[in-house]
C-alpha cells in the first residue's frame, strides 16, 4: 500500500505540484513558460521571512490529470538550473503562501528580526558615531 505520513490520499488527488530549486531570478510567468502545453491555472513563488526568494513555487493546475502529466517536466531545467517536482495536497499550498503572505510572521521571528535591527545596528550606529567617529569636542 502507499500509505503516508497522515493523509494516504491527499497529495494523489491534488491539482497542486510543488516546484524546488528554482533560479532565484525566476517569476511566475518562467513557471508558466516551464509548463507550456499544460492547463496551469496558477503560479505563486515562495518567498522567505525577509521577502527574497526561497528557490520554491507552487503550481496549481486545471484537474487531477494534468497535475499528473505535469510530474512529467520533473527534473526539466529552468534556464541553468533542474527543477524538482512534488505532488502536493492544495491545503499545503494555501497554507505556505498565507504563511508569506500579509499576515505577520510569528512572534519569535518578528521578535529575532526586532532584536536585530533595532539593538544591535540601531544602537552600534549611534554609539559608534556619537563617541568615536564624532568630530573632538574642543568648546
Amino acid at each position: 500500500g502507499m500509505h503516508g505520513a497522515g493523509a494516504p490520499n491527499a497529495s494523489y488527488d491534488s491539482t497542486v505540484l510543488k516546484l524546488k530549486g528554482l533560479p532565484y531570478k525566476a517569476g511566475e510567468l518562467d513557471i508558466f513558460e516551464f509548463f507550456h502545453g499544460f492547463n496551469i491555472l496558477g503560479a505563486y513563488i515562495l518567498t522567505d521571512m525577509d521577502g527574497s526568494p526561497s528557490g520554491m513555487a507552487f503550481a496549481e493546475f486545471d484537474n487531477e490529470e494534468e497535475a499528473r502529466r505535469a510530474l512529467s517536466r520533473d527534473r526539466a531545467y529552468m534556464g541553468e538550473r533542474f527543477i524538482k517536482l512534488i505532488r502536493v495536497p492544495r491545503s499545503e499550498m494555501e497554507q505556505q503562501l498565507s504563511a508569506t503572505g500579509p499576515i505577520p510572521p510569528p512572534a519569535p521571528v518578528q521578535g529575532y528580526a526586532g532584536a536585530v535591527q533595532d539593538n544591535r545596528s540601531y544602537d552600534g550606529f549611534r554609539g559608534g558615531a556619537g563617541s568615536a567617529g564624532g568630530p573632538p569636542r574642543t568648546q
